[in-house]
């Protein structure tokens, strides 16, 4: 699949593969793994319907598929009658879903807009009131700004499920309808079908019930969805081992099997699993980057259980108090809890942030910073985006909101505040309308507290209600009230206190001076007096106190009413405000009309001068040119007509219709050859494959292999192959077609292995860097020496027979041994290297230099070399002509490079700049050859972990027509490890490949050998 008119990856120099929780972008997709038939399905839907619903669960990797599988697809011209242009947008709804669409569709549409000369206009204000005029304002925005040039629109919108949220505010908050009109604006776009416009939106799968709350959305949404489906054991492999893969290393198969077991059948651990494996490749790396990525990593970062959390909390440790302070209320204002208890994110603008934190834009900017700084991204932006008050904070995933658990209580505290406001709430609205009473103890009290811990403001509440000023008028209110009646009580208290002092007083002059009763009354009626005074000195000094509360009552209620007052004033101005908006409006409109209409006569005057321009030019040529254009038309079309022969050839082989899929196929190869086609010619030679393979009845394939196939050696009619079960297999093969002769289990895993002796031994190179000889026999292999241990494992060998002598790689230097025995030479730095039949060898260092010797003398000396050429790529495949007068190379990243074995020199290509070959493969190239006996003319075969086998000619290289012509069989089912060619005939062969899907599978590649099989 080539992606031309996108960005792709230089794998050399990815820091990194794994995204961690955000999720993968467009620029990643050959980062993106096991999802090849989910892909396909979306490509499928969204053809039929236009409007496409992608759900899953939270983790699932919805927002993955569509951005780094669908999107680069489409850009691929993968969908039908579609091409290859065409215009994204991609949004958010938040908290303003129309403004939001509205800005993005003026990003990507600036450079027309910007033709209108309003300077110094927002052109977003004047794209979104276009939007809000009318419910066919997205399909009027195409028509005015995309219509002419027929682009593809697509509306793409990640976390739906956010409208769900903004639609409730809005019911409570007793208002607007955005979110309505938003939706019903894509609702009418999709009925167009007139018009390339396509939706696609991703949402939460328990989500899904909110959907009915909308007209035309539950019909919509089933007649275009696609649950995600649970990815199975192989696909999740694929995701671990493929971006590995791509960005050079390797991993342990225990390490595989060991996060396999413990992601188990939750996919919502998916992103955990991405984290993970970003964790364990920082702490592969910052270990040296040596060997293969192991369990013991895994465990160092905490296993999928805790790293997320435990990297959080390195983040966390990494602040100041007054830092971590700042941070809890960050991470407050980016979560949510709906109704149903489910965690959502809640993006925010930074401006927001500053006013519910009280806090700066630097000091929240050092604290973001710290969640989203390299090898973390927690939060987003990403790091190298600079942040300003517009910037849109926002938490990569909700899965970090699961796991992470100091969040899990920061959310449950802001839950609780949300709560204690909304009681207080409905509380202030049931006194207002003299239904309840004011709050004493013990409700007040925790008010009272929330306030205090809390300190709420108008904007944190308004993300709640509307209801802010009444709810604390309310609370104060119930602190004034709570104030007076315990001064009250104090009062009534003491004035009991007094009266039993007087009558203890009373009763102890009884007893002592019973004898002056007279004397004692007089006494006593004083005191009743001047207690009777001093009550009423109290009483009053209460009543005065009242009186001054229920003065403080009423300057509180005229505040009311003049927060009352200024709201209808405000009401007032913004209504004005709207009327002088629509005029400016309307006024902006009749201008650009005015506009339009003086271009377009311009423009169709120039038109009409360029036209008849045109017509006088054609006038001449056309007399010229008629005679060959016929011819090349007829010749074109011929073509053409064998092209779509091959295709539908290949479609009634899908059908299992073989005669008739095998006379169009023969027939397509007779007109191509007639009419000077490619022999090369993709859809020929494989409709002619597929004929080929089932006149074979597969017999051209190995399946006696129960694992990934890792090696194989070819010798005479001999095939040595192992698997990762450590099992070897020897076959023969005659005519095309293999045949198992017998089975071996070897005691270690197998690095590299090769046919000596005419096949009647095999040197094999274990993983733990033992080489020994076997013998070869009926089938069967047996041990019979070891010839030498390395003290360094491997897991990768190449093997090369030369005169008798053996050179073995091990991934990162060379060891020559002298008729199999004795003590072998040591040849420093090199991880790749090939011999030509007559002695010239091609080899590849560690640091991607590739070095050309003219003799293998030169080479065992290292410093004797014809040429050195450095390379940024890194190198995973080389090999030499047969005439020994050119090299080719396989990358990484796919690429492909051709050079000129005498001098170094890279061959230039015809409409090539600066020979930057094109990607053959979206992936690792795992094994390149060059033949010179195939078509009858230089070849040149890669195998790829992209699942294909590919091959051109250097014909099609002198030409340009690298990629167009270049075959690409889909032959394995799974990465390609390795290949080999094979030779039949003295002008005809064919390639031998073996792959992770376990077959082994020979491969006819030349139309014409392939249609002489057919005969």
């Amino acid at each position: 699949m080539a992606l031309s008119t996108i960005s792709t990856l230089n794998s050399s120099k990815i820091s990194n593969p794994f995204p961690g929780l955000r999720s993968f972008e467009e620029d990643e997709h050959i980062l993106f793994f096991g999802r090849e038939n989910q892909v396909d399905d979306l490509i499928s839907k969204l053809r039929k319907n236009r409007f496409l619903a992608v759900i899953g669960t939270s983790g699932s990797g919805k927002s993955s598929l569509v951005k780094s599988g669908l999107l680069p697809s489409l850009y691929g011209g993968f969908m039908a009658q579609r091409g290859s242009t065409w215009k994204t947008v991609t949004m958010r709804p938040g908290n303003n879903p129309i403004g939001n669409l509205a800005k993005s569709l003026a990003i990507e549409n600036e450079d027309f807009l910007s033709q209108l000369g309003i300077d110094g206009t927002d052109y977003s204000d004047i794209v979104e009131a276009g939007l809000r005029r009318t419910e066919n304002g997205l399909i009027e925005f195409y028509e005015q700004n995309m219509g002419q040039s027929g682009e593809n629109l697509l509306i793409l919108i990640d976390q739906f499920e956010e409208i769900f949220r903004f639609s409730k505010f809005e019911k409570e908050n007793k208002g607007f309808s955005d979110s309505v009109t938003f939706i019903n604006l894509l609702l009418k776009a999709n009925e167009r079908r007139d018009l390339p416009v396509f939706v696609v939106l991703t949402m939460r799968s328990d989500f899904l019930g909110d959907c009915t709350n909308f007209k035309g959305l539950p019909e919509a949404i089933n007649d275009g969805h696609y649950l995600i489906p649970r990815m199975t054991r192989e696909e999740v492999k694929q995701v671990i081992t493929g971006p590995i893969a791509v960005g050079g290393a390797e991993i342990e198969p225990a390490l595989v099997n060991r996060l396999l077991n413990d992601l188990g059948d939750n996919p919502d651990q998916l992103p955990i699993l991405q984290h993970a494996l970003m964790r364990i490749w920082d702490y592969w790396q910052e270990q040296g980057a040596s060997g293969p990525l192991n369990v013991d990593q895994y465990e160092a970062i905490g296993t999928l259980k805790s790293a997320l959390s435990q990297h959080a909390e390195e983040a966390y440790d990494e602040l100041n108090l007054d830092q971590q302070i700042l941070c809890k209320s960050i991470f407050k204002t980016l979560t949510d809890r709906s109704t149903d208890n489910r965690g959502i994110r809640r993006p925010t603008q930074v401006k927001e942030v500053e006013t519910l934190t009280g806090t700066s834009i630097q000091q929240i900017t050092d604290v973001v910073d710290v969640f989203r700084k390299q090898g973390r991204a927690f939060l987003t932006p990403e790091i190298g985006t600079t942040i300003d008050t517009n910037s849109i904070l926002d938490i990569s995933h909700e899965s970090f909101m699961r796991v992470w658990v100091r969040l899990q209580a920061w959310v449950d505290e802001e839950n609780e505040a949300i709560q204690m406001y909304l009681r207080l709430t409905e509380a202030a609205e049931q006194y207002e309308n003299r239904r309840g009473g004011l709050w004493r103890n013990p409700e007040l009290s925790l008010a009272i507290k929330w306030k205090n811990d809390n300190n709420p403001n108008e904007l944190w509440a308004s993300r709640i209600n509307n209801e802010f000023a009444r709810t604390m008028l309310f609370l104060d209110y119930s602190i004034a009230e709570q104030q007076r009646e315990e001064e009250y009580k104090e009062f009534q208290q003491k004035a009991r206190l007094k009266r039993a002092r007087i009558f203890a007083i009373t009763v102890g002059s009884v007893a002592l001076v019973a004898v002056s009763m007279a004397l004692w009354a007089n006494t006593a009626r004083k005191q009743a007096t001047i207690a009777q005074k001093g009550m009423a000195v109290e009483k009053k000094k209460a009543d005065d106190r009242l009186v001054d509360l229920n003065k403080a009552m009423i300057k509180v209620e005229a505040s009311k009413a003049e927060l009352v007052k200024k709201g209808d004033a405000l009401k007032v101005a913004l209504n004005e405000s709207k009327e002088n908006y629509k005029k400016a409006l309307a006024a902006t409109d009749q201008a650009l009309a005015e506009k339009e209409r003086a271009n377009q006569e311009k423009i169709q005057a120039q038109i009409a001068r360029n036209d008849a321009e045109i017509a006088k030019v054609n006038a001449q040529k056309a007399e010229l040119i008629a005679k060959t254009e016929k011819e090349k038309t007829e010749q074109l079309k011929t073509l053409s007509d064998a092209d779509a022969k091959a295709l539908a050839a290949a479609s009634k082989f899908a059908q299992n219709e073989y005669e008739q899929s095998l006379e169009l196929a023969k027939s397509a190869y007779e007109i191509n050859k007639k009419m000077g086609g490619s022999e090369s010619k993709n859809s020929i030679i494989n409709a002619l494959y597929l004929g080929w393979t089932h006149k074979m009845q597969r017999k051209n394939e190995l399946h006696s292999h129960k694992a990934a196939i890792k090696v194989a050696s070819i010798s005479d009619k001999f095939i040595l192959s192992v698997d990762e079960a450590r099992v070897a297999v020897v076959s023969k093969i005659e005519d095309g077609a293999i045949s198992p002769m017998g089975s071996t289990e070897l005691p270690k895993n197998v690095a590299g292995l090769r046919f000596v002796n005419q096949s009647k031994e095999a040197v094999i190179v274990f993983n733990d860097g033992q080489f020994s000889l076997y013998s070869v026999s009926n089938g069967k292999l047996n041990f019979k020496q070891n010839i030498f241990k390395d003290s360094r494992p491997t897991t990768h060998a190449i093997i090369h027979e030369q005169g008798g002598n053996l050179y073995v790689s091990n991934g990162s230097h060379v060891w020559a041994f002298q008729n199999f025995k004795g003590t072998p030479k040591f040849i420093k730095d090199v991880k790749l290297f090939y011999i030509s039949p007559k002695g010239k060898v091609l080899s590849c260092n560690n640091s991607n230099q590739i070095s050309c010797f003219n003799s293998i003398a030169d080479f065992e000396n290292s410093g004797n070399a014809a040429w050195r050429k450095d390379f940024t790529e890194n190198i995973t495949a080389l090999s030499i002509n047969q005439t020994e007068s050119g090299f080719v190379l396989g990358t990484n990243n796919g690429k492909m490079v051709i050079g000129n074995l005498q001098d170094g020199e890279l061959i230039k290509v015809n409409g090539i700049k600066d020979n930057d070959f094109p990607r053959l493969h979206l992936s690792r190239i795992s094994e390149i050859m060059w033949v010179n006996n195939l078509n009858h003319d230089e070849t040149i075969i890669s195998a790829g972990y992209d699942h294909t086998l590919r091959m051109i000619t250097m014909e099609d290289v002198r030409s340009g027509n690298i990629s167009s012509d270049a075959l690409r069989l889909d032959i394995h089912k799974s990465w390609i490890y390795g290949m080999e060619w094979i030779s039949i005939e003295n002008d005809h062969g064919g390639v031998l490949s073996w792959s992770e899907d376990k077959v082994l599978k020979y491969s006819l590649l030349s139309s014409e050998w392939l249609s002489k099989a057919l005969k």
